[in-house]
């Protein structure tokens, strides 16, 4: 569907996303503002919800449709949306909210796209099995005593990653030095603090008290200091045509505050073009490496959607090591997209706002056709 065709109230299709509320405070309240105005574009009309939304006993929905002028919420009631888009993240949600979370994915009457995600060690455990992924990824255990350990005896930097938290929270960095431990730590809020312990048994009674019985990863440190004392990868969007193919709408470069143990923006990096790859490796052998990061790209997305169901779109953290080799970091299943903005690139902020709408409409204009093939 062309932007400038116009469609009519009645014939416009409804397009739900299932999110978090709090009140009318919704996560990414900017993102969601955005995509309504693409979707209006599009001929569509988009409106967020909660479990908390949803009458499972008539598949009525209280829905809020976001104003992008006045930056509010109009109410509504919807019933039968022609498509969901999950953008619902399970972590920290009370039982009786993520049991409704569950019935609602489940329940026949409505038509959801973009699969979950299970936890980092899954998704890790998934991407491991395929051959030309696997060499790409950094070793990862589950975190114990016995494990952490073993990872710092083998490497010189390790970092500790809560398996159920995404943009830099509860983040640990751990560098072996000779007199003893630094430790970089970074909480739930993105509050960071910096310690330095002399010896292991004093390491392990600090991470203890960090972690707090939280289920956490172990992972090999990389040398991603393409730039002097900041921690430097790439933000990779990949998206859905559609056509229904995986595409890499764009990418980006974050740097990393100074010291700071991540890249994420929210931890103050800053994003920056892919062009920083030629100061280090010069723009040939940066073009190999784009090759090599690319044909990674749609590895991981195939294989995450074979296993884990139908997505609609996921961003990949993707590190290049001094050296030039490519590693794959991290997979998120709901990414952000404001790498764009820091870059000024809006062309690709917009594009990457409306291609999941895209894709949806894609599949509602296949619905449409198979139902008049049949008629």
């Amino acid at each position: 569907m062309k932007e400038s065709e116009t469609v009519s109230p009645s014939e416009r299709p409804t397009i739900g996303v299932l999110t978090a509320r709090k009140e009318l405070k919704f996560d990414t309240p900017v993102f969601f503002q955005d995509l309504a105005i693409a979707a209006a574009a599009l001929g569509a009309q988009l409106f967020l919800f909660s479990p908390d939304d949803v009458e499972l006993s008539d598949g009525s929905i209280r829905g809020f449709i976001p104003d992008p002028i006045t930056l509010t919420y109009q109410e509504d009631t919807f019933t039968n949306p022609n498509l969901i888009l999950d953008r619902y993240l399970p972590y920290r949600k009370s039982f009786d909210e993520l049991q409704k979370y569950q019935e609602i994915r489940q329940n026949p009457a409505f038509r959801i796209v973009n699969s979950c995600l299970p936890d980092k060690w899954n998704v890790y455990q998934i991407l491991k099995a395929k051959p030309t992924v696997v060499k790409n990824l950094p070793t990862t255990r589950l975190y114990s005593s016995k494990t952490l350990r073993q990872m710092i005896k083998r490497y010189e930097t390790v970092y500790m990653k809560p398996l159920h938290e995404t943009g830099g929270r509860g983040i640990i960095k751990i560098t072996h030095k000779r007199k003893g431990y630094s430790l970089y730590a970074r909480d739930l809020h993105r509050v960071q603090s910096y310690s330095r312990v002399t010896s292991l048994e004093e390491l392990l009674a600090r991470i203890q008290k960090i972690t707090l019985g939280h289920a956490y990863l172990v992972q090999q440190g990389l040398d991603l200091s393409l730039v002097e004392n900041r921690v430097t990868d790439m933000r990779l969007l990949l998206q859905k045509t559609e056509n229904g193919e995986w595409s890499v709408t764009g990418y980006g470069m974050r740097v990393g505050a100074k010291n700071s143990p991540t890249s994420n923006l929210h931890g103050g990096g800053i994003g920056k073009p892919v062009q920083l790859l030629y100061s280090r490796f010069g723009k040939k052998r940066s073009k190999r490496i784009r090759q090599r990061f690319l044909k990674l790209a749609y590895r991981v997305g195939r294989t995450i959607e074979k296993h884990c169901g139908q997505m609609v779109e996921m961003g990949l953290d993707i590190g290049i090591d001094t050296r030039g080799k490519v590693w794959l970091i991290e997979v998120n299943g709901m990414p952000g997209r404001q790498i764009f903005k820091q870059m000024d690139r809006m062309n690709l902020y917009r594009k990457a706002v409306s291609s999941p709408l895209r894709y949806i409409l894609g599949l509602l204009s296949i619905k449409s056709s198979e139902k008049k093939a049949q008629t």
